[in-house]
């Protein structure tokens, strides 16, 4: 028989939530940089991707808000974890991935959106490089901070 008790001590409890967090989170981002891709071998998916982007974003910011919380308790149990020059690194890209999910939402999704509508007669160049750079940040900000967890973890 399985022992689920371990799942009932809150310290377990938080940092399951925690790796569920990155799951949501990485996952969306992911999925959301897949489907852009697949944009630009076929941009008669532009509205379709135009419609599924907010809710990949949703999932993002909810995987986001689970590990600010998460993260927030884990830090209150360990506190010197602050004085690690690897945590501070990881702060460090996390508010670069929080300003750039900023970014995303308030000018890129809706200029995509807008765009989208006739993808393939707008000159969505430009559009397509800011949005490209940003993408880009926003996938090594999140796997340099799941790398950067992972070492704390297991330091």
């Amino acid at each position: 028989m399985v022992d689920f008790s371990v799942l009932l001590d809150p310290h377990v409890g938080i940092h399951y939530l925690h790796y569920f967090g990155v799951v949501i989170a990485l996952g969306s981002v992911f999925a959301t940089d897949a489907l852009n891709s697949y944009l630009h071998l076929r941009p008669s998916v532009a509205e379709y991707d135009a419609e599924v982007a907010p809710i990949l974003s949703s999932m993002i910011w909810a995987g986001f808000l689970i590990l600010s919380i998460t993260g927030s308790l884990l830090l209150v149990q360990h506190p010197s974890i602050v004085q690690d020059t690897v945590f501070q690194l990881k702060m460090f890209f996390i508010a670069i991935i929080f300003l750039n999910g900023v970014f995303l939402n308030v000018w890129v999704t809706p200029k995509f959106q807008e765009l989208s509508v006739n993808w393939s007669e707008n000159n969505t160049r430009d559009f397509e490089i800011i949005a490209g750079l940003s993408a880009a940040v926003s996938v090594i900000g999140w796997l340099t901070v799941f790398t950067l967890g992972f070492i704390i973890a297991n330091a």
